[in-house]
């Protein structure tokens, strides 16, 4: 009986702040995805810069992490209204669901990037709503026609960069021979391939962030704390902070992936890998569009060095990378989906 009376007391005393706890734990879930997020896409955001021997990989990292800060303050919110409201229909999702999905999805992205592969966070935030959204309501509550404009550009992104890559160096190489690559030259490109990095992590920061400002915003209108979907200052702040710190403290293992073992790249590459990537990415944010950067990257990569010398790359670690893409979407879902039905057997 004793216990019985506690346990009321308690329900009573925390009964009114559930609001203010279940939006804490929101905003923090939402913010690791974003520190994982950078973790994840270092190694692609700094590969120009370690390309051109121009920077240590720390120095290269840290320099990436202020670029990535400043980026989300420069190109509005289009990109966080899509994850807030073009994947899922708010009206029939709970803060169950963004919960599962953010859960999934990092579970997935965490999966991949122990194993050193660059993987699509975007992809798994997209298969993490829809997966926790039909898990939830099913069909009704996922848009359709907003899922299949947000798949469609996750496929094209990457062949522009690829098809960009390969362009931009055979354009370089002919500039190249026609100025004979004098020392001045060599120079002026090494610190060309650094403004290129820094341009691709401002652009990164102002698209990968956003889709932490898009479940922050879906979350804070769905328990009732702002009156229509929009992004507070606080959620950009947080967002930048989050990612710009996990690009500060991780990438090692992808920069090795993408570096060595994709194609072994000099300063032309990087220079054109990341310049081609920061065109794709800022068009994306223009566009609403979240988009992978790693995916990008990797085949700017790919693009720059088939110009080169297509036998030097490694076409099996492409085609590996591809089959990670392809089931990360079916994948995250499948993970979020079963997380949603764990919250609920919970009765959250």
């Amino acid at each position: 009986m004793v216990g019985a009376v506690a346990f009321v007391d308690v329900v009573f005393v925390i009964g009114p702040l559930l609001p203010q706890f279940i939006t804490v734990a929101l905003v923090a879930v939402s913010f690791g995805y974003a520190a994982l997020n950078g973790y994840n896409d270092a190694g692609a955001i700094i590969v120009g810069m370690i390309a051109g021997r121009t920077l240590r990989p720390r120095q290269a990292l840290l320099l990436a992490a202020v670029a990535e800060f400043i980026g989300p303050f420069l190109f509005g919110v289009s990109v966080a209204a899509t994850i807030a409201t073009g994947i899922v229909d708010p009206e029939a999702v709970d803060t169950s669901v963004v919960a599962a999905a953010v859960l999934g999805s990092v579970f997935w992205g965490f999966g991949a990037s122990s194993l050193g592969m660059p993987n699509s966070a975007s992809h798994g935030l997209v298969g993490g709503l829809v997966g926790a959204a039909l898990a939830a309501h099913g069909l009704a509550a996922v848009q359709i026609a907003g899922v299949a404009r947000v798949v469609l550009f996750l496929v094209i992104a990457p062949i522009l960069g690829l098809v960009l890559g390969f362009i931009g160096t055979e354009a370089l190489v002919y500039w190249l021979m026609q100025t004979r690559a004098n020392p001045g030259v060599v120079r002026a490109l090494q610190r060309c391939s650094v403004l290129s990095a820094l341009a691709f992590a401002v652009g990164h920061g102002t698209n990968n962030a956003q889709k932490s400002m898009g479940l922050i915003a879906l979350s804070l209108w769905l328990i009732g704390e702002s009156a229509t979907v929009t992004v507070p200052t606080w959620a950009i702040l947080g967002s930048a902070a989050f990612l710009s710190l996990g690009v500060a403290v991780g990438g090692q293992q992808v920069v090795r992936t993408i570096n060595a073992r994709l194609y072994q790249l000099r300063t032309m590459h990087g220079l054109v890998a990341a310049a081609c990537s920061a065109v794709v990415i800022f068009a994306a944010t223009f566009g609403g569009l979240p988009i992978s950067a790693t995916q990008v990257a990797s085949m700017a990569v790919a693009g720059a060095g088939a110009a080169d010398r297509p036998s030097k790359v490694r076409w099996q670690v492409i085609s590996d990378i591809l089959a990670t893409w392809v089931i990360t979407i079916p994948g995250a879902a499948a993970v979020s989906g079963g997380i949603y039905l764990a919250l609920r057997l919970l009765g959250m």
